[in-house]
């Protein structure tokens, strides 16, 4: 059953020309309980008719109860964008949720995930959940090694990349984690610092995903998390498929 909660909005960062961070914090009720890969149901006011629904993946952590974060593209003319764009701190905002069955599978596999674009905003949510399980495991188990945890991230131009600098801290912190971004439009990677050029890749992700078949990484025995537009999720979902990862080992949301 949804929940309907009220929040204040208390940040609202741009991230690149057009993705803004938005963290809101619960005024009503104050506990937000959530499993990493849900969505918040946004209601977007509407004089005389019913609130709009948009749908947005939670960015933040399990453990982050008392507020919520959303990685949102503004498109000009989208009623959820043109909403959110007007918004300033302090202001109320009203949500259902959480909701959404794109979740962790626990396993001993080896994870990885593909997004493209704001699709990244649940894997973030996800990647450290499964961090957090591995941390667990080692020290209840210490003969048990990490899971190895992979993200694949495609975006256009290297103007595009956010959170770039949080990611960097997420491998130093996780021996188990790596990550690469996928640049589909740059034709080098000059743009970038030398010490940094190591987490791009040029081409589009699932370039990245035939790079990673090649490399000591077993396709088969990996659980895959994608999230992106339909087209790219339905795509990456075959081409998995035809590279014989079976259909249960593919999770998937599609906006």
């Amino acid at each position: 059953m949804l929940i309907s909660f009220k929040t204040k909005l208390i940040l609202k960062q741009r991230l690149t020309s057009d993705v803004f961070l938005f963290r809101f914090q619960l005024v009503d009720p104050l506990i937000l309980d959530f499993i990493a890969g849900q969505y918040m149901i946004l209601l977007v006011p509407q004089t005389g008719k019913e609130p709009i629904c948009r749908l947005y993946s939670i960015a933040s952590s399990e453990k982050q109860t008392d507020s919520f974060e959303l990685i949102i593209k503004l498109v000009d003319g989208g009623v959820g964008s043109d909403y959110l764009s007007k918004l300033q701190l302090g202001d109320l905002v009203n949500f259902q949720g959480p909701a959404g069955q794109f979740f962790l599978r626990e396993s001993n596999n080896s994870k990885v995930f593909l997004a493209t674009g704001t699709g990244i905003a649940p894997m973030m949510s996800i990647i450290n959940k499964q961090l957090t399980v591995n941390k667990k495991q080692e020290v209840g188990n210490s003969w048990q090694s990490a899971v190895s945890t992979v993200l694949l991230w495609g975006v256009a131009t290297f103007n595009d990349v956010f959170f770039l600098d949080r990611l960097k801290q997420i491998k130093l912190e996780n021996s188990e984690f790596d990550f690469k971004i996928c640049l589909s439009r740059e034709k080098d990677l000059s743009i970038t610092k030398p010490e940094d050029q190591k987490f791009f890749a040029l081409g589009h992700i699932n370039d990245c995903i035939s790079a990673l078949h090649v490399s000591r990484f077993a396709l088969h025995d990996s659980n895959f998390y994608i999230c992106g537009r339909r087209e790219m999720v339905e795509g990456l979902r075959i081409e998995l498929e035809e590279l014989g990862v079976g259909k249960e080992k593919i999770y998937f949301e599609r906006f």
